[in-house]
């Protein structure tokens, strides 16, 4: 699919839909604090992709994974302002270059955030402009790879499945993973089918 087809899919998949709620295997009862994520979707030479950010590996939680831009609600800030706010602070994404697409579920992460993402078309290009204390790196990943077989792995726990994507040198796992999954899956109007074993070796807890 061409980058318009692929946006123009997931503007259809989530038009009027609300968002549920998923809870990680993993995570505490109840939720210890409400976050937001942005998830940037840009064309760029005709193909789709993804932004995302390797976090600093000095961060007290998520240090050195790969996540979407955001971070927790500040106090009176609704859903959507946090992860316009965060998506500023953290790689410099201006929010007024930025067209909402629409919702994917909220999730309650083992840290115990209950994370809102909004997925988004940025213009591009754009200057981006990454927070040094908590971003080591951004990637920028084609959907197409994402959709791949043996992209997508997964690990059968006790507790539920884990999601892992291995795009070359970075896995992308936990909760970013699981919210990506739904994305994709919304866009094609299918299940990802995994394969393949999980690249332990290049997985950063």
């Amino acid at each position: 699919m061409s980058a318009a087809s692929d946006l123009e899919a997931i503007r259809a998949a989530l038009a009027g839909r609300e968002p549920g709620d998923l809870v990680d295997p993993f995570a505490p009862p109840a939720p210890v604090r409400p976050a937001s994520v942005l998830v940037p979707l840009y064309e760029d030479g005709g193909d789709s992709h993804l932004l995302l950010v390797r976090r600093s590996d000095h961060l007290g939680k998520h240090a050195g994974q790969i996540a979407f831009p955001g971070g927790g609600r500040e106090p009176g800030e609704d859903e959507l302002t946090c992860a316009l706010r965060e998506a500023e602070e953290e790689v410099g994404i201006r929010h007024t270059g930025v067209e909402i697409l629409g919702r994917l579920d909220r999730y309650t992460t083992i840290t115990g955030y209950l994370v809102s993402p909004f997925v988004a078309k940025i213009d591009w290009p754009c200057e981006l402009r990454p927070d040094p204390g908590e971003v080591a790196q951004i990637l920028h990943v084609p959907l197409a790879r994402l959709v791949e077989p043996g992209t997508l792995r997964v690990a059968d726990g006790q507790r539920g499945v884990v999601n892992f994507f291995d795009v070359g040198e970075e896995v992308i796992w936990g909760a970013t993973a699981r919210m990506l999954r739904q994305l994709l899956e919304l866009e094609l109007g299918r299940p990802l089918i995994p394969s393949g074993p999980v690249p332990w070796d290049k997985v950063r807890w």
